[in-house]
């Protein structure tokens, strides 16, 4: 007992001096009682008079701290930085030295304190604890060495300090080297990695360096755990986890260093907003422009600094190259915005969702990613431009064969339309073939090859226009017909053989117009028959018959010249002078119901008599005789006062004839363009019935297109006239499965000119719609599938899923952006510069498919879709 009472005593004596000997350290002999004396001291000496003295002498050594309850810190750093607030202080030594740089003018230290720049434990009282630096003191977040302090910097200011340079160089790093493909940060970027929003808060229990590199990373940053951890994690991508597929960059200890300082500053919500700078990042005026930069820090990692595409053997991908020219052909910004927003599954995000960006943020990506296609020169630019046929065969041949066949000739390999047909080649301009080849058909396999240059170009479009050409010298034609070499009975045949689907079996009219009547035959020669049948009437259904030889040409006049009835009527060939502006009144008021204006569409089937091709055909004077007299058997009323003749709409003085001629000729510079007007009416009612029974087999039900092109979609229809439409209609497409529709008779089907008339209308009436539903082509799944699991597999892996290649079999992507129309031209074009080959017969690729099989498996992927 007596002992257990002698270990109490000497016990209770041992606690009561070290508890004296802690009172003495804490409240006499601590280190801050030490500094504020010190302190103390300096003031007295800087005093200037008496008033200053008692400050000084007044001065209350004591505890000191700042309360932060907004940002839930207490920091008592200035108990012992006495003088970090007091410019005087700055020549002496820490801790009593005033803060350096000119930091606090700008910040007041009673609002943010200390721990909020540079870290630290804010409550401790002792350095050592509060630095919480060096080995053995792994507190979570230690005094932050070096250039470390810009990392808590841009928490505030974001990285508008340009004194932050080794944030900055951090920052730019971070985008170069395409972090963000992988990672989040602030809650932006991709999926494959980890988020790195508040990588900087990650506990040390979790995340530090391996014990191989701890010991130096540590020393290194001065016990830091967490700067050491992403230091170790960029400098050597495999030190942790051994099995990572993060990229090696091989940085220099400088750059890893830049590219951890930013990252230590990735942090959630550790500062209240109304602490943060209202200065923000200046963002480029521009879409493009913001665009880039926002593609550099999302997408150029995968896709490539120019959008040229990549191959990660870590992550076992190929990644698409987004610059490619085909892909930037057959796709549109509806396309771009939802792969953008939505992924195509695998390792890419969904940006309007997983991958934190807004629509704004993701229209600008898209804008930049479209400014990767190349401008195509204009058509005046081209058509300046003397194209050689014999180039364009091969320009043809080596671009547009797989799809077309070769020399445009159609086969059943083939995913498009034939090009070599007497129709089509009748119909189309150079501008018409420009603006084919430049914008493509939307919602088709046929892209817009805005690569090609003007040279390419002039090439291209002179093999196409040229294809069906032959020369036909009017001198022959003349000769033939003036030598009486014509034969009118050969001449009859062909004309009810080529012509009398438009003009009618007896020429008297139907589609086209009265050949019989006797005041054309009074006005015109045959050179006037010669002009029309070999240039046409443009934006009408009046095709070039230069498919026909000389003889051909003089039979079918002399034939129509043995109409005439009555003795020709010398013309003259001076301008009919007349007030354009009081001519356009009577002509808006008389002439425009049929002939139509620019103003408004035609009623009837009349002559364009504003088009280029008229006005270059006829003479003031044809005009003016027929605007007086009229044409009998048509609805060509004679309208000069006074004529005596069958009855004008109205009856116009001579005078009032001459300003309406005047008017017509003023639109031989700017003649009148019937392409994607509608120049004819119809009843759209009607006619979606007769779409229906006669179009919808081939064309689709909404005329979105099917296995024949889509014909009610915007990008058809604003290219072509109505003229196109009932031309192909009437003669149908020879060579291709496109049959012709004639009133009566042994064709496809039979359609009046009415019957025409109303489909038209329903075509332009339901653009909208059309445009938006996708062509859906025919196939047989069963067979798509051996073909697939044959040639595709390999790179876009079983049933479209798993493989190198971009995901195929991805909800998003097949019900989304991936038309038919879509699949269609990249598997006939495939993609330059990249391992996907054109897939099509006569392609050049490592497979040759036909349309059918092409079509066979789209069919596939779509059973995949649905399933």
């Amino acid at each position: 007992m007596k002992n257990m009472k002698t270990l109490i005593l000497i016990s209770s004596l041992i606690v009561c001096l070290v508890l004296i000997i802690e009172a003495y350290n804490v409240n006499i002999a601590s280190d801050w009682r030490t500094y504020q004396k010190t302190y103390k001291k300096e003031l007295l000496k800087l005093a200037k008079d008496d008033g200053e003295r008692q400050v000084a002498k007044g001065y209350e050594i004591m505890m000191r701290q700042i309360v932060l309850p907004e940002l839930g810190r207490m920091d008592r750093c200035v108990s012992c930085h006495v003088g970090m607030d007091d410019p005087r202080m700055s020549e002496m030594e820490h801790p009593i030295k005033s803060h350096p740089a000119s930091v606090l003018e700008n910040h007041e230290l009673e609002k943010v304190g200390c721990t909020i720049c540079h870290d630290g434990q804010g409550r401790a009282m002792k350095a050592h604890v509060a630095h919480a630096q060096g080995d053995g003191y792994y507190w979570e977040k230690p005094v932050l060495p070096g250039p470390f302090v810009q990392s808590n910097c841009a928490r505030c200011h974001f990285n508008t300090l340009a004194s932050n340079e080794n944030y900055n160089n951090g920052f730019e790093l971070f985008i170069e080297k395409g972090c963000l493909r992988c990672h989040k940060a602030n809650g932006k970027g991709g999926i494959i990695g980890p988020d790195l929003s508040n990588i900087s808060n990650d506990s040390f229990h979790v995340k530090g360096p391996t014990h191989d590199n701890r010991h130096d990373l540590l020393e290194k940053f001065k016990g830091n755990v967490n700067i050491a951890y992403l230091y170790e994690s960029v400098k050597d991508a495999r030190a942790q986890p051994e099995n990572s597929t993060m990229t090696e960059y091989d940085l220099t200890d400088e750059a890893a260093v830049d590219l951890s300082v930013y990252l230590k500053s990735l942090s959630v919500g550790s500062v209240p907003k109304h602490l943060l700078s209202t200065r923000r990042p200046e963002l480029p005026d521009t879409s493009v422009e913001r665009g880039e930069r926002y593609y550099a820090m999302y997408c150029m990692g995968c896709h490539g600094r120019n959008g040229e595409g990549g191959r990660f053997e870590e992550l076992k991908i190929i990644v698409p190259a987004v610059a490619n020219e085909e892909f930037l052909s057959i796709i549109d910004k509806d396309f771009l915005t939802h792969a953008v927003s939505y992924g195509r599954g695998g390792q890419m995000a969904a940006y309007i969702s997983n991958g934190g960006l807004d629509p704004d943020e993701i229209n600008d990506i898209v804008n930049y990613v479209r400014s990767f296609m190349k401008t195509p020169p204009t058509f005046e630019e081209v058509n300046a431009v003397k194209g050689n046929a014999g180039f364009g065969r091969i320009i043809f041949n080596g671009n547009c064969a797989n799809c077309h066949g070769i020399d445009g000739e159609f086969t059943i390999a083939s995913i498009g339309p034939t090009l070599k047909n007497q129709t089509l080649a009748g119909l189309a301009s150079k501008k018409f073939w420009y603006e084919t080849i430049v914008k493509g058909r939307e919602g088709t396999a046929m892209p817009a090859w805005h690569q090609l240059d003007k040279l390419q170009l002039a090439d291209l479009i002179a093999f196409l226009d040229g294809a069906m050409e032959k020369d036909i010298p009017i001198y022959k034609v003349l000769s033939a017909i003036n030598s009486g070499k014509a034969s009118v009975i050969a001449g009859e045949k062909l004309f009810k053989g080529n012509c009398a689907v438009c003009h009618g079996q007896d020429a008297k009219g139907g589609l086209g117009p009265n050949l019989k009547n006797p005041e054309l035959h009074s006005l015109t020669k045959a050179d006037f028959f010669y002009d029309v049948m070999k240039e046409g009437r443009d934006g009408t259904a009046m095709l070039s018959w230069n498919h026909l030889n000389p003889g051909d040409f003089a039979d079918i006049i002399a034939y129509l010249e043995s109409f005439q009835t009555v003795p020709d009527m010398p013309l003259s060939k001076a301008r009919v002078r007349g007030s354009v502006e009081r001519g356009k009144i009577n002509f808006e008021t008389v002439c425009a119901q049929c002939h139509g204006s620019k103003d408004r569409k035609g009623t009837k089937m009349a002559p364009a008599i504003l088009s280029k091709s008229f006005l270059s055909q006829v003479s003031d004077q044809f005009i003016k005789e027929m605007a007086m007299y009229g044409r009998t058997g048509t609805a060509m009323r004679a309208n000069l006062k006074g004529s005596g003749g069958y009855g004008g709409m109205v009856e116009l003085f001579e005078d009032e004839i001459n300003d309406v001629v005047a008017y017509i000729r003023s639109f031989e510079d700017d003649p009148l363009v019937l392409d994607g007007r509608a120049s004819i009416t119809g009843d759209p009612a009607v006619g979606k019935h007769n779409y229906k029974k006669h179009c919808s087999q081939c064309h689709g039900k909404d005329a979105q297109g099917g296995t024949a092109p889509g014909i009610g979609k915007k990008g058809f229809l604003s290219a072509r006239s109505d003229g196109f439409i009932l031309a192909m209609a009437r003669m149908g497409r020879p060579g291709s499965e496109m049959k012709s529709f004639p009133p009566r008779g042994d064709g496809f089907s039979n359609l009046t000119e009415k019957d025409i008339a109303d489909i038209i209308a329903f075509l332009r009436s339901n653009v909208d719609k059309a445009s938006s539903v996708d062509k859906v082509v025919q196939g047989l799944p069963e067979i798509g599938e051996v073909i697939f699991e044959t040639n595709c597999a390999q790179c876009h892996g079983k049933r479209g899923k798993g493989g190198i290649a971009p995901e195929l079999n991805h909800p998003l992507f097949l019900k989304g952006p991936a038309t038919d129309g879509y699949l269609q031209a990249t598997m006939a074009m495939g993609r330059t510069n990249t391992q996907m080959r054109s897939m099509m017969v006569g392609g050049g690729g490592v497979v040759e498919l036909s349309a059918p099989d092409v079509n066979h498996v789209i069919s596939y992927l779509r059973k995949i879709q649905r399933n």
